[in-house]
């Protein structure tokens, strides 16, 4: 089963995505911030990470670069508001796979996933 770590400091859209991943029958791991993430990270080995980059505290691209540093070899996809459009460019300069904007379409979400998973095995 693929496993997929999801960060987002907001408990409703981070539902929302949980729920459409796991309707696909991903294995879907939660957290609300860097800290939460790094324990998961450090205690399991993940298939994907979808990472929130406005965060409380540590940004996702602080994961991110957590998650390049330590060599883990996830694909990551960064989770961004327009507004953070430049953030998410500047993301993909650091290694993340892709990235979708808010407000999400479920659709875009699991292609993006599918995509990063299938270039990841590949």
């Amino acid at each position: 089963m693929v496993k997929i770590l999801l960060v987002d400091d907001d408990h409703d859209l981070r539902g929302f995505m949980r729920d459409i991943l796991t309707s696909k029958g991903y294995d879907v791991v939660e957290a609300f911030d860097y800290d939460t993430a790094v324990v998961h990270l450090k205690r399991g080995v993940f298939d994907l990470a979808l990472l929130d980059i406005t965060l409380p505290g540590k940004s996702g691209l602080e994961i991110l670069k957590f998650v390049r540093n330590n060599r883990l070899g996830c694909p990551v996809i960064m989770v961004t508001g327009t507004a953070g459009l430049d953030l998410a460019i500047r993301s993909m300069a650091l290694g993340a796979q892709d990235y979708v904007t808010k407000p999400l379409s479920p659709n875009y979400l699991l292609h993006s996933v599918e995509h990063a998973l299938a270039v990841q095995h590949s």
